[in-house]
């Protein structure tokens, strides 16, 4: 009698835990598919890397390959320059992403269900739920930022850096204008201080990162950037963190 009340109870509890969750974003094994961590979903490239384009449309004889679906590769090495800025196959008058602009991007029109030519995407799958297609939505409004220099140079580094850190006697001694930007960061010292800029494969490390999110400054660690604000959101930071996990690529 104690050993089937073990058992039954051993059963529950396995069923209770099998029911915790829902299983999105878990591979077969019911392991995250970074092999690492969960990314929540969120509108930024890495994000939505993780949780739509790879479980989602770089499947086997879809987007992925070496002979993807209307030549579109969107496994995790190459999505981001097959998509932003370039010419959907199906409707070239429209680019596949839009940077700043969701409506006009064929990307969503084709999740959506609102496009003119072909299926619905994911195709002969569920479609993707609201959340996740306002996450791409957002992730494009916002200016479609990837894992890139050059991308982060034109939608942040210029924009929100260069009004101070430019010229020949920047702030910091640090220059962040474009063709000069990687030099400056990339195991580069601060001045007077053994702290590296940004450490090539590690976010954590990267001073940079710090001054962004404003982690333990104050005395010779100065202050938050950009200077007086208004500073990054978290997802514009994230696609920095994501570049310098990558590598930090001169890319």
């Amino acid at each position: 009698m104690y050993l089937k009340k073990a058992f039954m109870l051993a059963i529950a509890a396995t069923l209770y835990a099998c029911d915790a969750g829902t299983g999105e974003g878990l591979d077969q094994n019911g392991l995250p598919l970074n092999g690492e961590e969960i990314i929540p979903l969120a509108a930024n490239f890495h994000s939505i890397q993780t949780n739509i384009f790879t479980p989602s449309c770089a499947t086997s004889g879809c987007h992925s390959g070496s002979a993807p679906a209307e030549g579109l590769n969107l496994s995790d090495a190459n999505s981001f320059n097959n998509i932003v800025s370039i010419n959907s196959e199906q409707f070239p008058s429209l680019n596949r992403v839009e940077p700043g602009n969701a409506d006009s991007s064929y990307l969503v029109r084709k999740i959506e269900g609102t496009a003119s030519v072909g299926q619905q995407m994911p195709r002969n799958r569920p479609a993707l739920s609201v959340d996740k297609i306002q996450a791409i939505r957002d992730w494009i409004d916002n200016g479609a930022i990837g894992p890139t220099l050059t991308s982060l140079q034109n939608n942040i580094f210029t924009p929100r850096c260069t009004s101070c850190h430019s010229g020949p006697t920047p702030p910091a001694d640090l220059n962040l204008e474009d063709g000069l930007s990687y030099s400056n960061l990339v195991g580069v010292k601060r001045p007077f201080d053994p702290e590296i800029r940004v450490v090539a494969g590690n976010a954590n490390a990267s001073f940079l990162i710090d001054k962004l999110e404003n982690n333990n400054l104050g005395n010779s660690r100065g202050d938050q950037m950009p200077l007086g604000g208004p500073y990054l959101d978290q997802n514009t930071i994230d696609a920095i963190r994501y570049w310098i996990d990558q590598g930090a690529q001169d890319n």
